[in-house]
């Protein structure tokens, strides 16, 4: 009998842009892993795709920290939203995810929030984020659990270069940019593993956009051919950076 062929499990970046694009994001998910960049990217994109700019300020809830009762989240999930597809709670970093305990949340309330999570509306989106904390990998803790049986995970471990190539030129075609593939080598190459601050660079100095510390190029370059006193930031000074066109 031929031996069953290997296949490489897919990763959680795949998976959940298929997801947005297929509209299959439950009411219930946990991005978590390694790539902490991973994590902030989706959870923009997650917003994006579901909160109104318009109405930010009220479909959307944010709780870190001592703030993410159980019961304001439940309350909050509750509150139906303004004017966007669906409201959105977002616990950022939260400690429960990452196997820490959160004074605001005693074990009972813990409890109460873990048997909520069957009975959140479709028409809202409770959105946690838990990194995982230096070398320490986050094991499997009650909120993961209850996450993995009522919504979904969505676990960024270490891309390898291929599925970093692929991020990498996602990136580019959502900011609009052209590249060539020996862009892409040179920032695989330059920046090291995990340093992903080499793409916006790369991204924000192309096609006649560049920008010195706070302001646009033109604006510093206008005010130097003309005499004008450049205004800088002090700590800015005596710091030197990169540059890419």
């Amino acid at each position: 009998m031929a031996a069953e062929r290997y296949r490489e499990k897919e990763h959680a970046f795949i998976t959940i842009g298929k997801d947005i694009k297929a509209g299959k994001i439950p009411s219930l998910v946990l991005l978590c892993g390694k790539e902490e960049y991973l994590i902030r990217w989706y959870t923009d994109a997650l917003i994006r795709k579901y909160v109104s700019e318009a109405c930010k300020a009220i479909d959307l809830v944010v709780l870190e920290g001592e703030d993410a009762s159980a019961g304001k989240i439940i309350e909050s999930l509750e509150t139906v939203s303004l004017m966007s597809e669906r409201k959105v709670v977002l616990l950022q970093d939260f400690a429960p995810a990452m196997g820490n305990d959160l004074k605001s949340m005693p074990a009972d309330d813990l409890k109460m929030l873990i048997e909520y999570f069957s009975d959140i509306p479709e028409e809202s989106l409770l959105l946690i984020t838990a990194p995982e904390q230096g070398e320490k990998k986050s094991g499997k803790n009650k909120i993961r659990t209850a996450v993995e049986k009522n919504g979904k995970v969505y676990d960024f471990q270490p891309l390898k270069d291929a599925q970093l190539r692929s991020f990498i030129e996602k990136r580019f075609r959502s900011a609009g940019k052209s590249y060539t593939s020996s862009v892409i080598n040179l920032i695989m190459s330059e920046s090291g593993y995990g340093n992903w601050t080499a793409i916006r660079p790369a991204i924000t100095y192309s096609q006649r956009k560049m920008q010195l510390v706070t302001l646009e190029a033109p604006v510093h370059v206008y005010r130097a051919a003309h005499g004008k006193t450049v205004i800088l930031p002090k700590d800015a000074m005596q710091v030197e950076g990169t540059m890419t066109w």
